[in-house]
C-alpha cells in the first residue's frame, strides 16, 4: 500500500503486523522470515524518515534473523543479502570500519550461498561489488577494489549495431541495480585504470534491499 500512496502510515501499519508476526512464531521455524520481513520494514521507515534509531533496530532483527536461519536453506541467501544492505546504509551514516566489513561478510556470505544458476545472483554479486566498491573508496583498499571488479555480474554482449564493415559497435549494458557498465569486463591484471567522471558521485552504484515482496497480513506468517 506504501507504494502506491507514499504514506507513512502504511508502513508503521507494517511494521505493527510484522512485530506482532515476529512475536507470534518465536520458537518457531518460521520465526527467522517473520524476523526477516520486520527488519526489511523497518528499514523502508529509516528509508522515508531517516531515523537512524530505526535503521539500527532493523540491522539488530536481520541479525538475529540471519543467524537463527543459519540451519535453513530456504530463505538464508536473501536474509544475508537483506543484512547487507542494511548494514550498507548503517556505514553510510555512521562511516565505522566494523560495520563495513559485516557488510562485506554478509553479501559474500549471500552470494557463495546462491547457486549459479539463481535469478537472484546478479543481484547479489552486484550488491558484493557496491560494498567492495565502498571500500577502496573510502580507505583506498585495492584489494577490495580487485574484488570488486571480479565481483561484478559481466553481462554477454547483447547487441550491436554496425559501423563499419566487420565493426560491431558495443551498445552498453546496466547492472543489476542499474548503473551502466561496459559490455566487457576489464582485463584482470588491473593494467586498466577505473575513473569516476563525477567527483560528486559514487562510482558504485547502492546496495539493494531484497523483499518481502508481500506486505505481511495479520494473522498470515509468510
Amino acid at each position: 500500500m506504501f507504494h502506491a500512496t507514499g504514506y507513512l502510515a502504511h508502513v508503521m501499519d507494517a511494521i505493527d503486523v510484522a512485530r506482532r508476526a515476529a512475536e507470534a512464531t518465536a520458537g518457531q521455524g518460521d520465526h527467522p522470515r517473520s524476523l526477516g520481513i520486520l527488519a526489511v520494514v523497518l528499514h523502508k521507515r529509516f528509508g522515508v524518515t531517516g531515523e537512524l534509531q530505526v535503521l539500527s533496530e532493523a540491522v539488530d532483527r536481520a541479525r538475529e534473523s540471519v543467524r537463527l536461519g543459519a540451519s535453513l536453506v530456504a530463505g538464508q541467501a536473501q536474509r544475508l543479502s537483506n543484512l547487507g544492505a542494511m548494514l550498507s546504509d548503517l556505514f553510510t551514516r555512521t562511516g565505522e570500519a566494523s560495520v563495513l566489513d559485516e557488510a562485506i561478510d554478509a553479501h559474500r556470505a549471500a552470494a557463495d550461498v546462491t547457486a549459479d544458476d539463481d535469478p537472484g545472483r546478479a543481484v547479489r554479486l552486484a550488491n558484493l561489488g557496491g560494498v567492495l566498491g565502498m571500500a577502496y573508496e573510502k580507505f583506498g583498499d585495492r584489494n577490495a577494489l580487485r574484488d570488486a571488479i571480479a565481483a561484478r555480474p559481466w553481462p554477454r554482449l547483447r547487441r550491436t549495431a554496425r559501423t563499419g564493415p566487420g565493426t560491431p559497435r558495443v551498445w552498453p549494458s546496466r547492472s543489476a541495480t542499474g548503473a551502466r557498465i561496459p559490455s566487457h569486463p576489464p582485463p584482470r591484471d588491473g593494467s586498466r585504470r577505473i575513473r569516476n567522471s563525477s567527483p560528486r558521485r559514487s562510482a558504485w552504484p547502492g546496495v539493494r534491499c531484497e523483499g518481502p515482496s508481500r506486505t505481511p497480513i495479520p494473522g498470515r506468517v509468510y
